[in-house]
Order: C-alpha cells, then structure tokens, then sequence
C-alpha cells in the first residue's frame, strides 16, 4: 500500500512541477476565437477557447475577479463546466473578468500575461438565437441548409426545420416579430413551397406568387403590431466572379414593396413604392409609425456595380396597412458613392444599424461591407471600428433591449460566415464583439463546412410542427389575394 502511495505521490509532484516550472512571457496567449477583451452578457454559454498553435498539447486556464471568486481548469483546451462558469461570471457582473493562460509545447510550459473579459451590467434578456446554415455552394437543394435556434445559455442547438423533411423544398430566409416567437415567418422554396407564418400561436402556409407582381415575397418585416409584414418583391438575378475575394453577387432586375395583412390574409399594394425605382429590405421603426427601406435607381445596363442603395423612410398607417406622405431619405449613401442596406432599428428606437458597401443588394459577399450606426436623434455616424474587421459584415439583428446585436462576418476564414454577438451601452458605445460560443471552437469551426446567415434573437426556443408543415406544403400553399 505505501509503494502505490508513493507512486501516486511521485506522479502528482511530476505534474505540478511540470506546470509550476513554466516559462513566464508579457505577450498575450494566442487564442481561438479571439475573446481577448470582449464584453459578455451574464448568461452566455461557456467561452471555451483552444491555444491558435496546434503543436500546444495541454493548458491550465484560471477564471478570477476582484472579489476573490476562482475557477481553473486543466485540459487539452480551455473547457469550462457550464453551472460553474455561469456562477462566476454571474458574480462578475458590471466587472471583469480575468483569465490567466499555461499552455504546454513540446514538453515545456509558458505561463502568458493575464487578459481580460468584461461582463456587462447589461442583460440579455433573449434566451437564444436563430439562424440559417448552408454551404456556400450556391446548390438550392442542398441537404445541408436548414433553420436552426441556438440556446444562448449552453452549446444545445435543435433543429427548426431543414431540407432533410423534404428533397423538393428549400429552406430560406426568416424573421421573429422583435424577437417574439409567437410572431415568426419562414420562406420555403422549390417544388413544395410556400410562405410558413405563425402569428400569435397560430400557423398557416400562403402562396405569394401573384402574376401582377414581380415574384413571390422575398425579403421581409413584421409590423411590431403582428398584424402587417412589409416584403419586398425583387426579380433577383445572379453572377459568379471568376477571380478575386468576391465570389457571387446577387442583384434586381427590379423590385418593389408590398405589406400582407396577415389576419385578413391578402397582400396590399403600396403605389408610392412599386415606381422605376428599385425598393427592397423593410424595417419598421419599433412605434410601427415608420417603414424604412433601401431604394436605388435601376441602371440601364443593369451593371451590378451601378447598384448604389439608399435608406429611406415613409409614414405607415397602422389601420389601413399603408404607406403615405412624403418619402425622406435618411442615409444618402449614393451621394458618396457607397451603398447601404439592411436598416435595423433598435427597439428603444435610438439607433439603426445598417449595412455599408460598395455596390449591391448581398453585403455579405462583399469584402468591403461593413456595419454603421446612426443615432437617430442627431443624426450621427459610429463607423463602429472596433465592431468591423478587414472582411466582410452584415446579416445583423437587435436583441429585445436594444442593448445586444447579433451579426454575420467571414473575418475568420474569408470564406465561411460565423456570428457574433456585440454589445452597446447606454451611451451609444460599442465593445469588442465576441464569437458565438462553441463546445470546442477550433475543432467545431475546422469541420463545420457552412456559413451563418440571417440571425435573430429569440426569447424562447423556436417549434414547427414538421408533420403539419409537410402535410400543407403537399396539399399545396393557400393561394392569397391582392388588394
């Protein structure tokens, strides 16, 4: 008995000398994702991390704040226990969070300088996230596409539907009511088709295509009341660079503005915005008073380049589902020579955050495309340089409380789209967003071969009845009226 205690005690020694006789450096540990200095909300699953250098076999991790709180791990990557994680970060609230990294080498240890992880005053109050996958394959039928909800607290992920439930369909876009799961709409495409729409609870399957419209309901959003969704109808059209970053772009031959009144169940024309002009991407202001969307002049040529979209904006009226007045604009973008689309407003209606590019309706194709901020009281810019990289970011979207947003970004890899999610305070700053958390980040991300695309913020986990769905896309979509 006393030979195996010495063994197990020689063991231990050789361990803990191995870890304590580190080499100690000033540099910052090179970690994957990069959450070095980012600002999280109270709540968030486990910022699991791994060392950027595959050659680095073990590391010892410790979690402090200034209240004297500790939590470490020993592991092959930064992996933290996800009730323990939440324990201190929750007792770090309004403060920071330090993390102090060893990592192993070829049999030595280097002990890095300490970073730091600040965690807001300010809570998510949205429990998860909803999302598209696919691969940037550009195949419509590809298997791998679907709509997905995330659960903000951990690493759970279900699935909402996907091309698996049927070969014939095609899942697309979709949107939350301000992140309300009981207003919710997707667009399924293919042969088994239709326009899924859950209000209040209740489902239901529209066919848009109307001839007297350029095409089926395309881009889209809800009415903060639940009774209106603002769609675009667009004669979309793509082409393929043969060379250079930019890979796809994806542009209109036209394109107008429709609002389908989802209790009474017809789509209605809006004159004012169904011009030569080239209408697309609603957003309503959070009173429901304003619809925002972006307009460009349609080239002659049709030349993606010659695309350049502005943000405007015209007066709703919340009893006829109509526009009216006069039509202003509030991003001039055109004038500088740049486009801007995807405006968002945040529900407190303090800010919108929009898209700024080059050219063009697919922001996220672009390199060059990134986010702004306007304050809707003075008018200003935030070029939110802290927010952008070198890549190219879009697809962004507010939580319920103004204070988060969720967008898309190809920094990582310069192909593949990940999320992540910001945070902006009560005076109109920006932090240092961070990556949606992962179980184990580097080996997820190196095997996930899709992109992210059209997040949303959800206050609770998102359900559709498959076998109802599949059911009415075989029977055929309700075929709609237009007003």
């Amino acid at each position: 008995m006393k030979r195996y205690y010495l063994i197990i005690m020689t063991l231990l020694l050789v361990g803990c000398s191995e870890i304590v006789n580190y080499q100690p450096s000033d540099k910052m540990p090179d970690i994957y994702p990069d959450y070095v200095g980012v600002t999280i909300p109270v709540g968030i699953a486990p910022l699991n991390f791994n060392m950027a250098d595959d050659d680095v076999d073990r590391m010892t991790v410790t979690l402090s704040n200034s209240h004297g709180d500790s939590y470490s791990v020993n592991s092959t990557f930064a992996e933290f226990e996800v009730e323990k994680w939440h324990q201190i970060v929750a007792k770090t609230k309004g403060d920071t969070l330090w993390v102090e990294v060893g990592a192993r080498k070829s049999g030595s240890w280097t002990k890095y300088r300490p970073f730091h992880i600040c965690v807001s005053a300010d809570t998510l109050a949205d429990r998860g996230i909803t999302y598209r996958r696919l691969a940037p394959t550009f195949n419509i039928n590809s298997i791998y596409m679907g709509l997905y909800c995330r659960d903000l607290a951990n690493f759970d992920e279900q699935t909402v539907i996907d091309n698996k439930l049927s070969d014939q369909m095609c899942i697309n876009c979709h949107i939350q009511n301000q992140t309300s799961t009981k207003d919710m709409m997707v667009h399924i495409r293919g042969s088994l088709a239709g326009t899924y729409i859950k209000h209040n609870g209740v489902e239901e399957l529209i066919d848009t295509r109307l001839d007297s419209l350029l095409s089926v309901c395309v881009y889209n959003a809800w009415h903060p009341s639940g009774k209106f969704i603002a769609f675009s109808v667009n004669g979309t059209r793509q082409s393929f660079h043969v060379g250079g970053k930019k890979r796809i772009e994806v542009y209109d031959k036209g394109s107008d503005m429709v609002v389908y009144d989802v209790e009474n169940h017809v789509i209605i024309r809006q004159p004012v915005l169904m011009t030569g002009m080239c209408e697309t991407y609603p957003s309503f202001s959070p009173d429901g008073k304003w619809l925002y969307y972006c307009s460009s002049l349609r080239p002659e040529n049709d030349e993606c380049e010659e695309f350049k979209y502005d943000i405007n904006r015209i007066a709703f009226d919340i009893e006829k589902g109509c526009v009216y007045g006069d039509i202003e604009t509030v991003v001039e973008a055109s004038k500088d020579g740049r486009n801007a689309s995807f405006p968002r407003i945040s529900p407190d209606g303090k800010y919108m955050m929009y898209s700024i590019s080059d050219y063009g309706t697919f922001p996220i194709h672009h390199p060059e495309a990134d986010l702004r901020m306007l304050n809707m009281a003075t008018m200003a810019v935030d070029s939110m340089t802290i927010v952008n990289s070198d890549d190219a970011e879009s697809y962004h979207n507010w939580s319920a409380d103004s204070r988060w947003f969720v967008f898309c970004s190809r920094r990582d890899d310069g192909m593949h789209t990940r999320l992540y999610i910001g945070h902006v305070d009560s005076d109109g700053h920006c932090d240092k967003p961070f990556m949606l958390p992962q179980k184990n980040p580097k080996r997820y991300y190196m095997e996930l071969f899709q992109s992210y695309n059209t997040p949303d913020f959800c206050d609770d986990m998102v359900a559709i009845d498959h076998r109802w769905l599949l059911g009415n896309l075989k029977k055929g979509a309700r075929k709609i009226e237009l007003k």
